[in-house]
């Protein structure tokens, strides 16, 4: 049987408003427009129209749910937003092949505090090229400079799967986060795991990124 070739409604139905890569560029795609037959027709890529597109060239841009870190901006509370940021997958079903604003969801973690301290800060944030570069660098500072960071930034990412933050119970110790909500506190020399569950997570955690820290079991500490 022949090889099946993407229409044109099929493209924009799969692509139109999604980022993407092409070749190892990655690309915004606005959608296809025109008549297949003899060329004439155009992609809109980067706000640029290409004509003659290879509407079976573009390669998705996938991502699993993860801790990112977003330093674009000055002070967490004037931008009401922290460093680190969470990305995750819609659950709602979509037809859209790659990446975008319907099917990518970006929050604060801190959200569920902050919104009841100030009304102000955004639910969720709209991914962009900027918020894409940010997810896909895969960077993160030291434990050390994470901690200090905290202060202009509320939230710091240091992994894909843990963070820490200001802490409003206590000055001399930082809120530590997983994937999955708060789950201890920490300082600069230990991680105090109050979830019990999450206590060989973070030793593992410790143990990859060899960091001098001890990490203690809180929660049967009496």
């Amino acid at each position: 049987m022949p090889e099946y070739k993407d229409t044109i409604d099929d493209f924009n139905l799969k692509w139109s408003g999604t980022f993407a890569y092409l070749g190892d560029e990655i690309v915004s795609v606005q959608g296809a427009q025109g008549e297949e037959e003899g060329d004439d027709y155009y992609v809109q890529l980067n706000n640029k129209k290409i004509l003659g597109f290879d509407l079976d060239s573009l390669k998705p841009i996938l991502v699993n749910s993860q801790f990112f870190n977003n330093f674009n901006f000055g002070n967490a509370v004037e931008a009401r937003k922290t460093a680190c940021l969470h990305v995750s997958r819609s659950s709602k079903r979509q037809n859209k092949r790659s990446l975008c604003f319907d099917n990518t969801i970006v929050v604060s973690p801190m959200y569920p505090v902050i919104s009841k301290l100030r009304g102000d800060w955004p639910s969720a944030y709209k991914v962009d090229a900027k918020i894409l570069t940010m997810i896909l660098s895969g960077k993160f500072p030291s434990y050390v400079d994470a901690l200090k960071l905290c202060n202009d930034y509320l939230m710091v990412a240091l992994s894909s799967d843990f963070a820490v933050a200001l802490s409003t119970l206590n000055t001399e110790k930082f809120l530590f986060a997983s994937q999955f909500g708060f789950i201890g506190e920490a300082d600069a020399n230990n991680i105090y795991v109050h979830h019990l569950g999450s206590l060989q997570e973070v030793n593992d955690f410790v143990n990859r990124s060899n960091l001098d820290l001890r990490v203690i079991d809180a929660a049967r500490t009496i």
